[in-house]
């Protein structure tokens, strides 16, 4: 996690564009805001009235059950965290299906080796299970 590195603890940091050394600001029209995660206890009035300090508990959020508490009542904070859960559960099932595909790679490795080793010493080889399985699988 990064942590900013200032004097003054809080939680909304805005930065803007501009010269070091004369510190002349570019534009107004850009503006970077940052929120820092490890002290949302430090939140302002400010903070609190534009509800930063909620957004910033989403974002700390390690449960489903917690992000659907922190964003009862707020449509966007709402869809916001259904939107998080939809990318997560496809992510999920496209981990999934690539452990699948690296756990079948591997056993065609392991085979493999298998073989040449039993070609090479002469000796037959039977088929096993997973090499059974490994040829009826998609």
């Amino acid at each position: 996690m990064f942590i900013l590195y200032c004097q003054t603890v809080k939680i909304n940091w805005e930065f803007h564009r501009g010269l070091n050394k004369t510190h002349q600001e570019f534009s107004n029209k850009f503006t970077l805001s940052v929120v820092d995660l490890t002290h949302i206890d430090e939140a302002t009035e400010e903070d609190r009235f534009y509800q930063i300090d909620r957004w910033a508990k989403i974002f700390r959020a390690t449960t489903w059950e917690e992000l659907k508490t922190l964003a009862e009542g707020d449509e966007y904070m709402a869809q916001a965290t259904q939107e998080l859960y939809e990318c997560n559960a496809d992510e999920l099932i496209q981990q999934q299906c690539r452990a699948r595909e690296e756990y079948y790679q591997y056993q065609r490795t392991i085979n493999k080796a298998l073989k040449d080793t039993t070609e090479e010493s002469g000796l037959p080889l039977k088929k096993s299970y997973s090499q059974r399985t490994m040829n009826s699988s998609p």
